[in-house]
């Protein structure tokens, strides 16, 4: 079975990951472009690769909005207990919580930001 060094990381992603993270551990770009050319990744978005041996997990536009804004951002909001399986209800929009010095624009969703003291 394929195990990147990331392989731990993806685990808890729902085997999803952004390309920072597997060069984080270990795992330099040409080898996830081989591993893109031999079917073991598959290309989400932009910045962002699943396992193909981890199924698609039901809430996977939660996971990969999350990775694609950034290590800083959290779900928030109704997004959060849909994830949790706390909900059955399908939020409207992905909500995200971002620092104040995260771009203003994150990945297509909304992101709050706490007010400045």
């Amino acid at each position: 079975m394929f195990q990147p060094r990331f392989h731990p990381i993806t685990e808890s992603q729902g085997g999803y990951f952004y390309a920072r993270q597997a060069r984080a551990a270990g795992d330099p770009k040409a080898v996830l472009s081989q591993h893109l050319k031999n079917g073991k990744l598959l290309h989400v978005r932009r910045g962002v690769s699943r396992l193909t041996q981890f199924p698609e997990t039901p809430h996977a536009d939660l996971i990969v909005a999350w990775l694609a804004a950034g290590e800083k951002v959290v779900l928030s909001h109704e997004s959060t207990p849909l994830l949790y399986g706390l909900t059955d209800r399908l939020p409207g929009e992905i909500h995200l919580t971002a620092p104040r010095t995260a771009p203003p624009h994150l990945a297509g969703a909304p992101a709050q930001r706490p007010e400045k003291p």
